[in-house]
């Protein structure tokens, strides 16, 4: 690998880092995808009741936008 810096040149370096690819495997790790699935599972809850409810005033949120409009 090499790394470009702003004033030229070529700097040459190598550096091998380990990583761990599997993500869940202890019992720890199964405990966070839990948390992770219950966090997921509450987005989409929440992102599906805020639509429903813009849908539901969208036509009041749209006057109060237009309305603003005006007096700007």
């Amino acid at each position: 690998m090499v790394e470009f810096p702003a004033t030229g040149g070529v700097i040459p370096s190598w550096t091998f880092r380990t990583v761990k690819l599997l993500r869940y495997v202890s019992t720890m790790d199964f405990f966070v995808l839990g948390c992770e699935g219950i966090f997921t599972l509450f987005l989409i809850y929440y992102i599906i009741e805020e639509a429903l409810e813009v849908k539901q005033h969208l036509q009041f949120i749209i006057m109060h936008l237009l309305i603003l409009l005006m007096f700007a």
